[in-house]
This record gives structure tokens, C-alpha cells and sequence, in this order.
């Protein structure tokens, strides 16, 4: 039981770390129809965009950023082989900073427009504040939900998460690829500028609403599978 639990968790830390480094290079895949033809390349220090690309070379950064984020990756398993926590958790930060920057660039060529001069000339309005909420939540919940111990407090609390630790901690487990997967559906949800407001709130809701509806599925069927694998199961 143990080795399996082990096996669990090492599936998934890679299916997280698989998730980030192939992200640049996917969104930019289903983002490149929704750009404009020319999206900003360079800026001085007060946003000023000094250099125009075409969105064709929106690809190479896509390559570029999903390279980078691979390296902070290799860093990250090279410090848990050796059993450096300091170093991964440096390298972890390096990941989260590189992939935060590439998502911001990536924003700001949907949304800038191509005679603008300055890429702080944004449109902006509630629903995408609601949306871009969620993306960090659910992307910090991927990298550390598992990390959280049976509580009444914080965590996937149900009924049956709440009466077994091995159902809490699988579920937990289980639960870091759906939320990374929910951040990047927000995210394609921010970035694509003809979604209305409306359609933007109600898309957020529902990714929301499926994500609660599968890992409540996977709760119960973890609790009556470890249920009917213990020697007091009926």
C-alpha cells in the first residue's frame, strides 16, 4: 500500500511538471488564430513597446518559454535526487516566475492593440478581474493541495474525504492535474478578446462547477474502492 501511494504520488508530479512545461507552446497554438497580425515584441521600462512582431513569432516564444520552463524542471528533480529541499524549492520559484511572465506577455499580445503605444493600454472590465482570480488560486492549489493534512478547514472536505485519510490524501493527490487544467481553461477564457462579458462569467462558472463535480467523483469512488479493499469492508 505504501509503495503504491508513492507510485501515486511520483505520476503525479510528473503529469504537474509535463502540464507547465508544454503550456507556452499549447496556448500559443490556440491562441494564434485570436491575435492580431502584429503583437509587441520589446518595451522600455515604462511600457513603452519600442519592437512589433509578427504573431507567427508568438511560436518561437511559445518554444523559447516551454525550453526554459524544462530546464527549471531538470534543476527541480536534480535537487529532489540528491535530496536538496532548498534548491527545488529555488527552482520551483524560478518556474512559477518564468511562467507567470510568459503568461503576462502572452495576455498582453491578445489584448494590445496593434497602433497602441504603450502596452498599458489594456481593455479591462469585472468579468476579466473574475476570471483572472482563479488562475493563480487554482495553480497554487495544483502545486500544493497535496500537501494539505486531513482538516475541517481547508482542503476537498466531503463526506467521504472527511472519513478516510487514505480517501483524503488520494483524492488530494488526484486533484493537482484537474486544478492546473482548470487554470489553463480560465486562462484561454481571459486571453480570447471576443468572449463577451457575459459568456466569460458563465464559462468560468462551469469550469469551476465541473472541476468541484469530478473530484467529488473521485472521492466517493476512492472511498468505496479503499472501502471494499479493507478487511472491515462489507
Amino acid at each position: 500500500m505504501v509503495e503504491s501511494a508513492k507510485k501515486r504520488h511520483f505520476d503525479a508530479e510528473s503529469r504537474v511538471l509535463l502540464f507547465f512545461s508544454l503550456t507556452p507552446i499549447v496556448y500559443v497554438l490556440l491562441l494564434l488564430s485570436f491575435m492580431p497580425e502584429r503583437v509587441p515584441m520589446h518595451m522600455d521600462m515604462w511600457g513603452n513597446i519600442t519592437r512589433w512582431w509578427n504573431r507567427g513569432n508568438m511560436l518561437l516564444l511559445g518554444l523559447i518559454f516551454s525550453a526554459l520552463i524544462s530546464l527549471a524542471i531538470r534543476s527541480i528533480k536534480r535537487g529532489r535526487s540528491v535530496g536538496s529541499n532548498g534548491y527545488s524549492a529555488f527552482y520551483t520559484v524560478v518556474l512559477l516566475f518564468v511562467y507567470g511572465q510568459f503568461l503576462l506577455l502572452l495576455l498582453r499580445a491578445m489584448y494590445v492593440f496593434p497602433d497602441a503605444t504603450s502596452s498599458s493600454i489594456v481593455e479591462w472590465d469585472p468579468s476579466k478581474s473574475f476570471v483572472a482570480f482563479f488562475i493563480p488560486l487554482y495553480i497554487l492549489c495544483g502545486l500544493f493541495i497535496h500537501k494539505v493534512k486531513p482538516n475541517w478547514v481547508l482542503g476537498i472536505r466531503n463526506r467521504w474525504t472527511l472519513q478516510s485519510e487514505e480517501v483524503w490524501n488520494y483524492t488530494h493527490s488526484k486533484a493537482r492535474l484537474p486544478f492546473l487544467i482548470a487554470s489553463g481553461l480560465c486562462y484561454l477564457i481571459l486571453a480570447i478578446p471576443p468572449i463577451p462579458a457575459g459568456s466569460r462569467l458563465v464559462a468560468s462558472c462551469l469550469v469551476t462547477v465541473l472541476l468541484v463535480l469530478y473530484l467529488f467523483y473521485e472521492s466517493y469512488a476512492a472511498y468505496q474502492r479503499f472501502s471494499c479493499s479493507s478487511p472491515h469492508g462489507s
